[in-house]
């Protein structure tokens, strides 16, 4: 369609859709358009590009009023033209996209048919060419149709900010932000995307409410997210709450070689949000960076995560270090029914450096969960101080957790596998204000063990400090420790520290079926008592059997026992079975300054 017949024949400004007037008319003259002066005029101070054809202009030729008026300026009527170039077609694009937010572009406002008529007033009395002082104009990235650019005045009209499509990453902000509820996802599908080589940083998101959202029956799988950094990012005074995640599978999926460090994430509460029937396997998560990031003041609680199985999922060559997070409250959470297995957690992992205190972890039942076959091994963790924290008022139960390989950590070099501990209850227990710290576990082995249907309950320890204790290159196997109920004991202002313990095997041993109940312990210092040169020196201690057992009603408080030494002992092949001591009280005693050295004791026969 030729573009001056669509101008003229009709006599329609294709910037503002309304009719010409003759004593507007103005025409680009490199294309020969037509539009109402006003309009052309307002177009060009933001881009001096014509609306129809694209092409760059220089001058407007206005105050049309016929052919005659072209012949002034000494150029070609449109009549005399012939079918156009094709720079004269419409070319409608796929969407309308908005012109670049730059300091040359100037927001307009749509004219309407009133305007025109006061416009008129400032049209000259003879033609005019007008030359335009050219800038550096961004070119918009395609056609705009006169519907397209009435839009366009109307959306800039309303103050709309400009989308950049093609510069650099910019730096956004997003505050205030409130998430409408009941927004249902489902039956979605995420899979084979690749995520490389991006880069968010200093986005800071705050005061954000999302609520009531369902996200169920997707599935994210085969994707790959490597090389993206994620800094400088603050997350902070969001709500999330009363949201559902369910039948969400998560899949053969990578994520490598990502860091993620100067994050700071405060003053969030997530509440009352429900996930569960979710799979998550088969996932490496590797050569990740974790680092300098901050958490705090972060209520968690009236959660429920259950029935969610975490499975065959490989981590390795991970970084966390100088890590904040304290001030954090975790209570009414529920977490049951969710097995955890086959997750191997290896090689050249590194956690240290990361402070855990103030923190507060009350009323979450964890029950029927199942860890099972999960190998930790080859990791250092280290330079971690944990202070000041509560937990209380949770129950742990009928949970199952065997076959389960620790080795060669830091605490390093340890094996713990093959052990059960199931069908306990550990309730309103308080631990708090208590220091370890600068404390050597190696090359310990601790495996074959069983601990089982035993009762820990109404029970606190708090105020204690245990630091600066070695202990290495000790073996602890065979072990079966069950059917033991300890419950309303108190345990508290005690010291343990200077104690080094070191190459002694203990193996073969069997404790069963021994009651220990409302005991309390309370303000006894324990301190610089060494004990060493065991195993060295063929010192074993096994094939001994304690069981059937009751110590109850039993007092022992305000006792010190320090400054002792004991090396170089054999016990052996000792039974001790079916003693009750109940109902005894041991109190202000003090044992000191003593020493016990190159002593026997085997094969006695049980009393």
């Amino acid at each position: 369609m030729d573009m001056s017949a669509s101008s003229s024949d009709t006599n329609e400004c294709s910037i503002c859709l309304s009719d010409i007037k003759p004593q507007t008319k103005s025409v680009i003259s490199k294309c020969l358009h037509e539009f109402c002066f006003s309009c052309i005029r307002k177009w060009s101070e933001g881009n001096a590009i014509c609306p129809l054809c694209l092409q760059n202009f220089t001058e407007i030729l206005h105050n049309i009023r016929s052919d005659n008026d072209y012949d002034t300026y000494e150029v070609t009527r449109p009549a005399l033209t012939e079918q156009g170039s094709d720079h004269d077609k419409f070319f409608f694009p796929m969407a309308l996209i908005c012109l670049p937010n730059s300091p040359q572009m100037i927001a307009f406002s749509f004219i309407s048919s009133s305007e025109m008529e006061d416009a008129s007033d400032d049209v000259l009395p003879d033609p005019t060419a007008v030359t335009l002082q050219r800038q550096n104009y961004d070119t918009p990235d395609a056609t705009r149709p006169a519907c397209a650019a009435r839009r366009l005045f109307n959306r800039r009209e309303r103050g709309e900010t400009s989308v950049n499509l093609d510069g650099p990453p910019v730096n956004y902000s997003t505050s205030n932000i409130s998430t409408l509820s009941y927004n249902p996802t489902l039956n979605g599908r995420t899979i084979n995307n690749s995520m490389c080589i991006n880069t968010t940083l200093i986005n800071p998101t705050s005061n954000s409410l999302t609520i009531n959202n369902s996200t169920y029956n997707s599935l994210i799988s085969d994707n790959s997210a490597s090389i993206n950094s994620t800094s400088n990012n603050a997350i902070i005074n969001n709500l999330t709450h009363n949201n559902q995640r369910l039948y969400i599978s998560t899949s053969n999926n990578q994520t490598f070689n990502n860091p993620t460090h100067n994050n700071p994430t405060f003053n969030n509460s997530p509440l009352n949000n429900l996930t569960f029937y979710n799979s998550t396997y088969n996932n490496p998560t590797f050569n990740n960076s974790t680092f300098n990031n901050l958490a705090y003041n972060i209520s968690t609680f009236d959660n429920s995560t259950s029935n969610n199985p975490t499975f065959n999922n490989s981590t390795s060559n991970n970084q966390t270090f100088n890590n904040l997070t304290y001030n954090n409250l975790t209570f009414n959470n529920s977490l049951p029914n969710n097995s955890t297995y086959n997750n191997p957690t290896s090689i050249n992992n590194s956690t240290y450096k990361n402070p855990t205190f103030n923190i507060s972890t009350s009323n979450n039942p964890t029950c029927n969960n199942s860890p099972l076959n999960n190998t930790t091994f080859d990791n250092s963790t280290y330079n971690n101080p944990t202070s000041n924290n509560s937990i209380y008022d949770n129950s742990t139960f009928n949970n199952l957790a065997y076959n389960i390989l620790t080795l060669n950590n830091s605490t390093f070099n340890n094996s713990t596998s093959n052990n059960q501990t199931f069908n306990n209850s550990i309730y309103n227990n308080s631990t708090f204000n208590n220091l370890a710290y600068n404390i050597l576990t190696l090359n310990n082995s601790t495996f074959n063990n069983l601990t089982f249907n035993n009762s820990t309950s109404n029970n606190q320890t708090f105020n204690n400090s245990t630091y600066n204790n070695p202990t290495s290159n000790n073996q602890t196997i065979h072990n079966l420790t069950f059917n033991n109920s300890t419950f309303n004991n108190s345990l508290s202002n005690n010291s343990t520290y200077n104690n080094p313990t070191s190459i002694n095997p203990i193996l073969d041993n069997s404790t069963n079926k021994n009651p220990t109940f409302n005991i309390s312990t309370y303000n006894n210092p324990t301190s610089n008592n060494p004990t060493f040169n065991n195993s060295p020196l063929n010192n074993p201690t096994f094939y001994n059997s304690t069981y059937n057992n009751p110590t109850s009603n039993n007092s022992i408080y305000n006792n010190s026992t320090f400054n002792n030494s004991a090396y170089n002992i054999l016990t052996l092949n000792n039974s001790t079975s079916n003693n009750p001591t109940f109902i005894n009280s041991t109190s202000n005693n003090q044992t000191f300054n003593n020493s016990t050295c190159n002593n026997q004791t085997q094969a006695s026969k049980p009393i």
